[in-house]
C-alpha cells in the first residue's frame, strides 16, 4: 500500500502540472486568437453603422430627389396641358381663319362673276337733243327730253351714260370740234346739275362735224346734225343672260 501511494504521488503531481501548463496555454490561446476576432468584429460593426447611416443619408437625399423629381415632373405636366391648349386654341383660329378665307374666297368669286357680267352692257334708251346754229346752250325743248331722261334713270341703279357730241357742216373743223364738246358738257352739267346723275356714270366725247345723221346741203339736215345723242347702257346679269340663252 505505501508503495502503491509512492508510485502514485509522483503521477499526481505530473498531472497537476501538465493541468497548470494546459491552462496556461488555453488563456494565452484566447488572448492571441479570441481577443483579434473581437476587435474585426468591432471593427466590423463600427463599418456597418458607418454604412447604415451613409445608406440612410443616401436615401434621405435619394427621397429628396425624387421628391423634387416629381414637382418637376408635375409642373412639366401641368406647363405641357397648357402649352397643349395653346396649341389647340391656335388651331381652331387657323381653322376659323381658313374658314374665313373660304368664304372670302367665294365671296370674291362671285363679285369678280358679277363684275364680269357687269362688263357686258346692253343699250337700253337713246335720246337726241338738238341745238341752234353755233351755239352750245340748251333750248327748251332740248332741256324737256333730258327731264325725261332724267325720270327714266332715277328707276336704275346701274348705268353708264355715253354722251356724245356733233356739229353741221358750218364752220371750220377745229372750231366744230370745240363746238361739239361744249355742247356734249352741257347736257352733262345738266343731267349732273339738276338731276343728280353721277359723273363717274356719264362718258362724253365732241366728235365735231363727223358721224352726220343727215345731209349736211340742206337746211334742216343740218339741223338734224346740230345734236347731242344721249345713250344709256345698263349691265347685263347672268340671269338675263341665261334668259336670252
Amino acid at each position: 500500500m505505501t508503495r502503491f501511494s509512492s508510485v502514485l504521488a509522483p503521477a499526481a503531481i505530473v498531472a497537476f502540472a501538465l493541468t497548470l501548463s494546459s491552462g496556461c496555454a488555453t488563456k494565452k490561446f484566447v488572448r492571441n486568437t479570441v481577443t483579434p476576432v473581437d476587435e474585426r468584429v468591432g471593427e466590423v460593426d463600427a463599418k456597418t453603422t458607418a454604412n447604415a447611416d451613409r445608406i440612410k443619408s443616401v436615401e434621405g437625399k435619394l427621397d429628396k430627389d425624387v421628391s423634387r423629381l416629381d414637382e418637376r415632373t408635375k409642373a412639366n405636366s401641368e406647363e405641357t396641358q397648357e402649352v397643349q391648349a395653346q396649341a389647340e386654341k391656335a388651331q381652331r383660329r387657323a381653322d376659323d381663319a381658313h374658314d374665313m378665307a373660304a368664304t372670302s374666297t367665294e365671296r370674291t368669286v362671285t363679285l369678280e362673276r358679277k363684275f364680269a357680267d357687269m362688263r357686258k352692257y346692253r343699250l337700253t334708251l337713246t335720246e337726241s337733243v338738238l341745238f341752234d346754229l353755233s351755239k352750245s346752250s340748251l333750248t327748251a325743248e332740248a332741256s324737256a327730253k333730258l327731264d325725261g331722261l332724267a325720270k327714266t334713270l332715277a328707276s336704275s341703279k346701274d348705268y353708264v351714260i355715253e354722251v356724245h357730241g356733233f356739229t353741221d357742216k358750218t364752220g371750220s373743223a377745229d372750231l366744230n370740234l370745240r363746238l361739239s364738246q361744249s355742247r356734249a358738257e352741257e347736257v352733262v352739267r345738266y343731267l349732273s346739275g339738276e338731276h343728280g346723275v353721277p359723273l363717274r356714270s356719264i362718258h362724253r366725247v365732241g366728235l365735231g362735224d363727223a358721224q352726220p345723221t343727215a345731209d349736211n346741203n340742206s337746211r334742216d339736215g343740218r339741223k338734224q346734225n346740230r345734236r347731242v345723242e344721249v345713250s344709256v347702257y345698263v349691265p347685263v346679269v347672268s340671269g338675263e343672260m341665261q334668259a336670252q340663252r
